[in-house]
């Protein structure tokens, strides 16, 4: 697949979203402990914090990928410049989320998973505008596809991110004013999300998290929120691991 296409906006293809690879380097002596919650993966769990998992297997002295609820992991961090696994992304310098208004005072990102086994930015477009009756039409700032409607790990940037507007994603109308929401692709209800979809999320939030929104804002799975009944982002999504990585 050609890289320059890769990041596509919802309603065109200029994105105003630009990603250059860059180095995680951690300390050497710091450590963390991850506790395995139920329907993880090692895979899972070291897409999470960018971890390989043979380095997982390592440091805890294991000979397989057998895990199981409760069991505590220890996630070695480097210092070595090792470049955790990528998506394929441009590799143009800086990495800029261009807006057409001024950035809104957000507080949340919250994520959600679509519930269905495909899906897009402009499907659900499509979708929202003529069954939810949604004037904005994408009720998400963000899709993440898992090669269905769109490519695996591609990120799709809605109209309501660049407008900087109100999400139509929770049934609070204070939620949906003061978070972004992030869709991906796929029911977790069912099955986990893959691999490219993991690494876009942690490279999206990395930023927004770390660097757009300097840290003002915080991360929760929709049915954190307790504003409605609601399984979503569903159980095979590592909430457990992504709330250790950003806390």
């Amino acid at each position: 697949m050609n890289r320059r296409n890769f990041i596509k906006n919802s309603t065109t293809a200029a994105a105003g979203l630009c990603l250059a690879p860059t180095t995680q380097v951690l300390a050497a002596n710091s450590s963390t402990y991850h506790k395995v919650t139920a329907g993880e993966t090692l895979t899972a769990i070291g897409s999470a914090y960018g971890v390989k998992v043979q380095d997982l297997q390592k440091a805890n002295s294991m000979t397989g990928v057998g895990i199981k609820e409760g069991q505590r992991l220890f996630i070695p961090h480097y210092n070595t410049g090792y470049k955790p696994p990528l998506p394929t992304l441009p590799a143009k310098p800086g990495f800029s989320l261009a807006t057409q208004k001024p950035m809104r005072d957000w507080k949340y990102l919250v994520v959600h998973h679509s519930g269905t086994k495909q899906g897009s930015a402009g499907a659900f477009d499509d979708y929202h505008r003529r069954k939810r009756r949604m004037s904005n039409g994408l009720a998400y700032h963000f899709v993440i596809g898992n090669g269905t409607g769109s490519s695996d790990g591609e990120i799709e940037v809605g109209n309501r991110w660049k407008q900087q507007i109100h999400g139509g994603h929770v049934r609070s109308d204070w939620h949906n004013t003061v978070g972004v929401g992030i869709c991906l692709v796929g029911n977790f209800e069912k099955q986990r999300p893959t691999t490219r979809q993991m690494e876009s999320f942690n490279m999206l939030v990395d930023y927004l998290h770390n660097n757009l929104l300097r840290n003002k804002v915080t991360l929760v799975g929709h049915r954190e929120l307790n504003t409605e009944q609601t399984l979503c982002p569903g159980r095979y999504f590592p909430m457990s691991a992504v709330h250790q990585r950003y806390s």
